[in-house]
């Protein structure tokens, strides 16, 4: 399990405006520019958030809105990407939906243009805490 941290509210806050910004573009493409992870067997992330989507009767839209509505008082921590550690870490969230706390998990990859990677979208399993909750 990755050793996660508390980054300043004022990292959190860059990093929902620059995802936002992505999210919001003119020529955003929700094909094209906001990847989640939905591959894998039963048990994997992959499927967990590809279940999790099923239960709620959520789309990509649907994820891209969630995205969008995130705040730093939803804000978990920041964890390393163990598996691509060139880039930048992950930032860990976690919202409310049809009363289930659901584990987001989202980063902004630098490639030719900005897409937002979405690792995990799935109910929590575990508690989670939130260092800037209201």
């Amino acid at each position: 399990m990755a050793q996660g941290y508390t980054d300043t509210i004022e990292a959190i806050e860059q990093f929902l405006k620059d995802m936002k910004q992505i999210l919001l573009k003119g020529n955003f493409s929700i094909d094209y520019d906001l990847y989640i992870l939905q591959d894998g067997k039963a048990g994997s992330t992959g499927y967990k958030n590809r279940m999790t989507m099923v239960a709620l009767g959520y789309d990509r839209k649907d994820i891209c809105n969630t995205l969008i509505s995130l705040s730093e008082s939803d804000y978990c921590e920041t964890v390393p990407d163990l598996q691509y550690p060139s880039q930048p870490p992950l930032l860990v969230f976690s919202k409310v939906i049809d009363s289930k706390d659901v584990y987001i998990k989202v980063n902004v990859l630098e490639q030719k243009d900005k897409k937002v990677f979405v690792l995990s979208f799935h109910f929590a399993e575990h508690p989670v805490e939130k260092p800037y909750a209201k």
